[in-house]
């Protein structure tokens, strides 16, 4: 699996007011406060994942040909070695990789029909399904896509010695002369039975996710307080009341939030 790690774009502004003021008598202090701020924050995360997968135990539908295939190896190997401890002596190691093509390069898929002339994969009123680089269209509610296994055919060196059976050994002239017909008929059973074998399979798998997620929080925040003290002179010499103060506070704040998943879709 390779993965391209996610981009972050993030975006934040803060704007606001604030306003004092007092008021002095001979007897009374009256003081008030004001504020107003609204805030943005715009955030955008996103990030590509390519998957090679080796799902040769798995089915697809090929879009031409309606058959069910299951997937080819994806000849991609790769190592760890610690280093028994030693990190001087630990290392990594992967190959097969660099075979690969990400879209139809080659055009595989605008080969003629040598005979006819006729496109050999044209799906005609289901075109939509893939575009012409080789990658199915993606729905709505997906968030990613398949290559067309036809781009990334299977290699059979891609799986392990004696996968497939073997092919008839190759001889000379005279040597096919001399077969017996017993001897015709098993190397002919023995070719179909490794080209049903090989039939069984298509291309390998390619998948690619898009994740991410797209935030816009818009907060409005207002307040206001107001505070009166009167002075005042209750009492006597083992209590005296200088002062009584009382007031009122008020406040608000609206958040809403834009908030999204990334997806595949275009």
């Amino acid at each position: 699996m390779d993965t391209i790690e996610p981009t972050v774009f993030p975006k934040e502004e803060a704007k606001g007011i604030f306003l004092y003021a007092d008021y002095v008598t001979d007897d009374w202090l009256i003081d008030g406060t004001a504020s107003k701020s609204s805030s943005i924050n715009e955030f955008h995360m996103s990030g590509l994942d390519l998957r090679h997968s080796n799902k040769t135990n798995k089915q697809y539908t090929d879009l031409d040909t309606n058959q069910r295939l299951y997937y080819a190896a994806t000849g991609i190997n790769g190592e760890i070695n610690t280093g028994n401890g030693d990190l001087s002596n630990a290392f990594a190691t992967l190959n097969g990789y660099d075979t690969w093509n990400y879209s139809d390069v080659n055009g595989v898929l605008n080969q003629l029909d040598p005979e006819t002339g006729e496109p050999l994969y044209d799906l005609g009123e289901n075109a939509w399904q893939r575009d012409p680089n080789g990658w199915k269209t993606v729905r709505l509610t997906s968030f990613g896509s398949t290559l067309d296994p036809k781009i990334n055919p299977l290699v059979e060196s891609d799986f392990p010695a004696g996968y497939f059976p073997a092919a008839p050994e190759v001889l000379t002239a005279e040597q096919e002369a001399a077969l017996t017909p017993d001897q015709i008929a098993e190397r002919s059973a023995q070719l179909e039975a490794r080209e049903a074998a090989l039939a069984r399979f298509g291309g390998k798998s390619l998948d690619y996710y898009v994740n991410g997620r797209v935030q816009r929080p818009e907060r409005d925040f207002e307040s206001g307080e107001v505070n009166f003290e009167r002075y005042t002179e209750l009492g006597n010499d083992a209590f005296t009341l200088t002062s009584v103060k009382f007031g009122g506070r008020h406040s608000r704040e609206i958040l809403e939030t834009f908030d999204l998943r990334v997806g595949g879709a275009r």
